[in-house]
């Protein structure tokens, strides 16, 4: 009889030991789906967070861009200026050039007029002198 008891005792100890056995391993399976699930949601936040570091890395970029195609458009338009200026400024020289290369050009050939005149009007006077004198 006292192995009899012993035997229910190591029976009920067996079934309880089953029964731990089997709450422990339903515990880490709820602890693996729980890890799995905050693994998941950690993976998710990381995701979402990449994300907006992307999306502000990007707006920065663009920002970043857009203020250097403004300062480029501007310097362009600044150089378009002076280049624009200097081209008027350059007809207008080559105009004043021009203007008195056509004057020096005028009173040029006055003076060779009356340099011709005076020559003409001296050989005269030589001839008429030198006629004057063979008589």
């Amino acid at each position: 009889e006292e192995s009899q008891v012993m035997c229910e005792q190591l029976k009920s100890d067996l079934h309880r030991a089953a029964e731990t056995i089997s709450v422990l391993r339903e515990t880490v399976a709820d602890q693996e789906e729980k890890e799995r699930l905050r693994f998941e949601e950690e993976a998710r936040r990381v995701d979402k967070e990449e994300e907006t570091l992307m999306a502000s890395a990007k707006l920065d970029m663009e920002k970043q861009l857009s203020h250097l195609r403004e300062s480029l458009e501007g310097q362009i338009d600044s150089l378009e200026r002076e280049l624009e200026e200097e081209r008027k400024s350059s007809a207008e020289q080559q105009h004043e050039l021009q203007h008195r290369l056509e004057e020096a050009t005028s009173r040029l050939s006055a003076s060779e007029s009356e340099m011709t005149a005076m020559m003409s009007k001296k050989e005269s006077k030589l001839t008429k002198q030198l006629q004057t004198s063979e008589k």
